[in-house]
């Protein structure tokens, strides 16, 4: 139902709708805005399952309340009292005692009509668990609802009809120009606070330094610009004047880019890096010594020598041949060494074979097994000795001289080749060249310690079988890795050879230099 308000500034009649109240609206007869006074009334949604109210309250029922005569000899009988009379109860149909005061009158005196005349029933029986008062109600249940379905409702009076008003233009909701919330900031901390449009003018308390904020005017909204697309103008593309234009060498057209992108792509091979190892060149560069067949026989014809008669003096038990083994065994050595000395030689001056053998001359490399023979003595003899005092002969004295004779071995007998003397261990040289060709000096080191600790789990694992078979296996085992070992550092030796013997870098700074503009 519209409200009927007077406009605050013209007074005129204005009649408001419902969902403007709490609005801001504008008179029709002075066209300035106001505030339309009341809360915008919910609508009620009939779809809404979730109420517990129901949509009509139920008729009231006439009850009529018996009250029972107490048989307490006690009591005494309540004062009578002469019924009220209303000059209005016999005019408006009522019944005879609705002005009686129930509480007072013994309802056996009363007069009732025939519908309330006590009727022959049958006994009502108290259930279980039900109280007097209930069972004493329960037999006048039939009698009341027979009586009141007989009972005539009395119309009700009508009001006379309100005259018709004529109904006041409706005033036209206009949207809000003032923020109703908006931040106001203290002077004193900077702190941001919020305030309504309500408290402007007002002093407010700042939360945090607690100082008095004077709440300014609410700031207006911007209007937002809102663009109506259907009336909006458009644009279309038109043709360029220039038609014979020349086409763009770099620009391409998209059936141009489509044909590239559906042709097959070339499957190329993986990327090979210059610094990633290739496993087959260090397969070939450190085994292939034994391409030559005159190594390969060399290696054959020892190890038989030497594994034959260590197998048979091991079989028996005669301890003089045990003794024997040990001169044996010091000539063996010196000819696996200086075998190994010929392929340092050989592969240190780049040639295809062997070709300087000691067996054929062996006076003649006396000299050289000498120098190695040093060599390998400053690196075995002060460790084994060192290891077997703290140790005794066990397998971590071999894997500490082994140790040894991989770190120190070759050091010393490249500086000992370099200075031509078997006495001088150490070369300015050698030493210069470990900064040099760190990458030919880290190479050797990865490949002999590979060789080193097959070695010594070879051995490991040997000493757990027969003496015989054992020893015989180890033989052929230690003059390959000796032979493989020579020819390392015979490769080592080429490439600081290589390092040392070239040529210095010319300087060509100036030329490459690019000057300024």
């Amino acid at each position: 139902m519209p409200l009927a308000l007077q406009c605050p500034r013209c007074h005129g009649s204005v009649s408001v709708a419902d969902d403007a109240a709490g609005q801001r609206v504008t008179c029709p007869h002075c066209e300035k805005p106001f505030l339309a006074p009341g809360v915008a009334a919910s609508t009620k949604d009939d779809d809404d399952w979730l109420k517990l109210d129901d949509d009509a309250m139920p008729a009231a029922v006439p009850v009529v309340a018996a009250a029972a005569k107490s048989s307490s000899p006690e009591k005494s009988p309540p004062e009578k009292k002469p019924p009220q009379k209303s000059p209005q109860a016999n005019t408006l149909g009522s019944l005879p005692f609705d002005d009686v005061d129930f509480d007072n009158v013994d309802v056996g005196d009363l007069k009732m009509p025939d519908q309330f005349k006590v009727r022959d029933a049958k006994p009502v029986t108290k259930p279980k668990g039900v109280s007097d008062d209930d069972a004493l109600l329960a037999e006048f249940t039939s009698d009341l609802d027979e009586f009141t379905a007989k009972a005539e409702t009395v119309p009700a009076a009508k009001a006379p009809a309100a005259p018709v008003k004529p109904a006041a233009p409706v005033a036209k909701p206009v949207a809000p120009t003032h923020a109703s919330e908006f931040r106001v900031i203290c002077s004193i901390c900077s702190s941001v606070s919020y305030a309504k449009a309500a408290q402007s003018g007002k002093t407010i308390t700042c939360p945090d330094c607690h100082s008095p904020i004077l709440v300014p005017p609410p700031p207006k909204i911007r209007p937002k610009v809102e663009m109506n697309l259907d009336e909006a103008a458009s644009f279309q593309f038109e043709q360029s004047p220039i038609n014979d234009r020349r086409p763009d060498p770099y620009a391409k057209s998209a059936a141009d880019l489509l044909e590239e992108a559906s042709r097959e792509e070339v499957v190329s091979g993986p990327h090979k890096y210059e610094d990633e190892p290739d496993l087959k060149e260090w397969f070939v560069s450190v085994f292939g010594v034994f391409t030559d067949p005159g190594v390969v026989m060399h290696w054959i014809a020892i190890s038989i020598l030497a594994a034959v008669p260590a197998f048979f003096i091991l079989s028996t038990d005669i301890s003089i041949l045990r003794l024997a083994m040990i001169g044996g065994g010091t000539i063996l050595g010196g000819i696996v060494v200086s075998c190994g000395f010929a392929i340092l030689q050989s592969v240190a001056n780049q040639e295809e074979r062997v070709s300087e053998w000691p067996v054929f001359d062996p006076f003649g490399w006396l000299g050289t097994l000498f120098v190695a023979l040093a060599a390998a003595g400053v690196a075995v003899v002060p460790v084994w000795m060192a290891c077997s005092f703290v140790f005794g002969q066990s397998l971590i004295s071999v894997a500490i001289t082994m140790f040894s004779v991989y770190a120190l071995f070759p050091f010393v007998l490249l500086s000992m080749l370099d200075m031509e003397s078997p006495f001088v261990p150490f070369s300015a040289e050698v030493a210069r060249s470990v900064t040099k060709c760190q990458e030919s000096w880290g190479g050797f080191y990865f490949s002999s310690g590979l060789l080193f600790v097959c070695l010594f789990l070879l051995l490991a694992t040997l000493s757990t079988m027969e003496p015989p078979i054992a020893s015989a296996i180890a033989i052929f085992a230690v003059i390959f890795i000796a032979f493989t070992y020579f020819a390392m550092i015979g490769r080592l030796a080429y490439s600081i050879g290589q390092s040392v013997n070239a040529p210095p870098m010319e300087n060509d700074i100036d030329r490459t230099r690019q000057l300024p503009d």
